[in-house]
Formats: structure tokens, C-alpha cells, sequence
């Protein structure tokens, strides 16, 4: 993997919240990898000081780590040679970096619990188990079709969106057969439902969503919930996460835009609060 396309991927996955570690010979992977660990691997096979095999079989004798090759050898035999060295995908050259970020999340999703439980984003809460989409605490009716759509839309935050793609993920079709304006009558009725300004239609393009996502994953103790007032907890608020690690510290003071006025919780990592 030639460091441009090395750094072009990291840079990618950074953006979508993981933490990335970059290697560009089996001497530096295999450092990398007993040091800090991985819960998946991203691998060439044809590396300057040997084959990607070799640590593919590494790191499968090593740990569960998910493995994943992206190569140029194409052939039969290249690509069987690769499941039986433990691959758990295998992507040749040329790929769509954002069918790998698609790979990366799903399978992320799926070891994580087994998959994010809830998508966070502004006073927008989606419980994926649950298929419930909340703002601000109270429930949104939507339909499935709608529902499949946002959660394609926070996944891939922050990414332009094409019609094509959102027809062939939701309804997995090329879009020969749909009428051109199904994508915008359904984006419509979706941001009209939870009244939002987060998905951005860029013209000629496709659309995006704007605000930042988190994902359950993310959250760690050391997270500050901030709580919109002083009694939103002791209700059906705090809808994100019923167990406020910070209630005894909660204030309405908290320096907050709208702190009092609305009753739900923000997830201060990116606005980086603090109690008071």
C-alpha cells in the first residue's frame, strides 16, 4: 500500500472516530500491533520487507482481531490465498474509498457490542436494537424506509451521499426502476419529521449530514453529561443515558447555550463543558 493511499485511509477512518495507526512494513505492523493492540487490521499484501500473509497469520494466531486485505492481486488463487491465511475481507485495487469506510463501519458495528447500540447526534438520539429515533427526549414516528435512510446518513456523517448510493443501500437497486424523485420526496419527509437542518442537499451532488455523530462506543467514563436543568434527569429526559455519571454535580448553570430551557442531555465531548 503506497503511503499516499496509506495516509488517504487513516485520515478517512480518523474522521469517522477511530483511532488509527499507520505502518508501512511488516517490521513497523508487527510493533505497532503487539504495543497498542487493534481490533482490526487493514493490510497489503505486497509489502517492502515481505508478503501481508505472513502478518495476516500473525495476527490471526495472535488474536480476533478482524483482517482485511486491500491488494492489487486480483487473480483466483490470490484471493483464496488470502481467506486461508485468516482474511476476514479481501478488496482489490482500484476500490471506492466509501464502500471501505461502509466495510469498516459494519464490521465495527458488529464487534462492538455486537454493533453501536445508539447514534447521537445534536437532540437527535437513535436506538438502532430498538429502531426508535428520539429529539429531545420525545419520540419520532418514522417509517422504515426513512428510518434506514437516517441511520445511512449518521453513519456516513459528514460524507456527500449520491442518489445512486442512497438508492442502492436502502432499496438495492441502480435506480433504473425508481422514480428520480424518491430519494429527495423521502429526504424531504425525513427532515420535515424531526425538524431538522442536519442533512444538506449539495446540488448536483447528493446529500450529506452536517452535524457530528456519536457513536455509544465513543462514550467513556470520563465523558461529562451535562444536563439541561436541574430536575431533567429525575424524568423520561436524559433519554441517551439514563445513568448520569455527573447527576450529584448537575447545575443549570452550566455555561451552556439553552442550559434551562431545554429538558434533554448533551454529550459535552465536543463542546468541551465543564461543571461548575
Amino acid at each position: 500500500m503506497i503511503k499516499s493511499l496509506n495516509r488517504g485511509i487513516s485520515f478517512t477512518l480518523q474522521k469517522e472516530g477511530y483511532q488509527v495507526y499507520s505502518a508501512f512494513t511488516i517490521q513497523e505492523a508487527e510493533k505497532i500491533f503487539h504495543s497498542k493492540g487493534a481490533d482490526m487490521v487493514i493490510s497489503d499484501i505486497t509489502l517492502p520487507d515481505g508478503s501481508g500473509l505472513d502478518f495476516g497469520r500473525l495476527v490471526r494466531k495472535e488474536s480476533d482481531a478482524c483482517l482485511l486485505y486491500l491488494t492489487a492481486l486480483d487473480t483466483e488463487i490470490d484471493i483464496v490465498n488470502g481467506y486461508d491465511s485468516g482474511a476476514d475481507d479481501y478488496i482489490t485495487k482500484p476500490f471506492s474509498l466509501m464502500v471501505l469506510t461502509s466495510k469498516v463501519n459494519a464490521i465495527m458495528r458488529r464487534l462492538m457490542g455486537k454493533g453501536a447500540n445508539v447514534l447521537i447526534s445534536g437532540d437527535i438520539e437513535v436506538r438502532l436494537q430498538e429502531a426508535k429515533v428520539y429529539k429531545q427526549g420525545a419520540e419520532i414516528s418514522l417509517s422504515k424506509t426513512e428510518m434506514q435512510m437516517l441511520i445511512y446518513l449518521l453513519e456516513n456523517a459528514g460524507q456527500i451521499l449520491s442518489k445512486e448510493n442512497i438508492l442502492s443501500h436502502i432499496w438495492g437497486i441502480d435506480g433504473q426502476f425508481v422514480d428520480d424523485n424518491t430519494v429527495t420526496v423521502n429526504i424531504s419527509r425525513l427532515k420535515n419529521k424531526l425538524d431538522t437542518d442536519a442533512i444538506s442537499n449539495v446540488r448536483g451532488l447528493g446529500y450529506l449530514w452536517r452535524e457530528q455523530v456519536i457513536k455509544n462506543s465513543e462514550i467513556s467514563d470520563d465523558m461529562v453529561f451535562v444536563c439541561s436543568s436541574l430536575d431533567a434527569w429525575t424524568g423520561n429526559i436524559c433519554s441517551i443515558y439514563g445513568n448520569c455519571r455527573k447527576k450529584a454535580d448537575c447545575k443549570a448553570d452550566t455555561g451552556i447555550p439553552g442550559a434551562g430551557r431545554r429538558d434533554y442531555c448533551i454529550v459535552s465531548k465536543f463542546l468541551s463543558a465543564k461543571f461548575r
